[in-house]
């Protein structure tokens, strides 16, 4: 009878544990849905890792979306991400703030580096409880780069703090290839930068807030 007992036992926490499982999963994947994901990103499981965000291996087509499930990242590199006028490929938070880079834990060069991207949007409105849900914490260098012949970037509800140069580094070093840039910030909100008047929340260490350099044009709207 002891023996009995002891069976169902295991076998309810089992199937509490199974439940609590596919529960979890379950609502995982609520909010993939909730954000319209077409490509989720997950954070790594060591800290200290690197993540490579390619939209060639991803086979990631205009107009999609690519979620950042909340928690830490060290720092994050998009790649050869293409959208298309009028259907650009968002990168969004979803499931509640993303953090890139902290005090203990951060990027030599950048938090979020964009590199041969087209029509793109990185933002942090996923979660309408955090104004800016993507925060790039710490960086060695600059905060955000947007570089590698990558043009038509649009960012907004993000918070950039602690950079070692830069907040925000735009620029393309090229031999003969000429290119026009255009990066758009909004709905952010100014820190150090307040009488700019740039809605975007930055806040650097040392060096610079914004730097936008070669082409034949770089242009920057509020």
């Amino acid at each position: 009878m002891e023996n009995i007992l002891h069976s169902r036992s295991g076998i309810a926490i089992k199937a509490a544990l199974f439940i609590i499982i596919i529960g979890m999963l379950s609502s995982s994947s609520l909010k993939a849905q909730q954000c319209n994901c077409d490509h989720v990103i997950s954070p790594p499981e060591v800290r200290a890792t690197s993540v490579f965000v390619d939209g060639d291996k991803l086979q990631v087509k205009p107009g999609q979306t690519i979620c950042l499930k909340s928690g830490f990242y060290m720092q994050i590199r998009f790649v050869r991400i293409f959208g298309e006028p009028g259907k650009p490929v968002t990168i969004i938070n979803c499931g509640g703030p993303v953090q890139i880079g902290d005090s203990t834990t951060y990027g030599q060069w950048y938090a979020a580096d964009i590199v041969n991207c087209k029509y793109i949007r990185l933002t942090g409105s996923g979660n309408n409880e955090y104004k800016y849900g993507i925060t790039l914490g710490k960086s060695g260098d600059s905060g955000l780069k947007i570089g590698g012949l990558s043009t038509d970037t649009e960012i907004d509800h993000v918070e950039i703090a602690n950079t070692g140069f830069a907040g925000i580094l735009a620029k393309t070093d090229f031999g003969l290839i000429f290119m026009t840039h255009i990066f758009t910030i909004h709905k952010a909100k100014a820190c150090t930068l307040a009488k700019q008047r740039l809605p975007v929340k930055i806040s650097v260490t040392c060096g610079y807030g914004i730097t936008l350099s070669q082409g034949p044009a770089s242009s920057l709207f509020s």
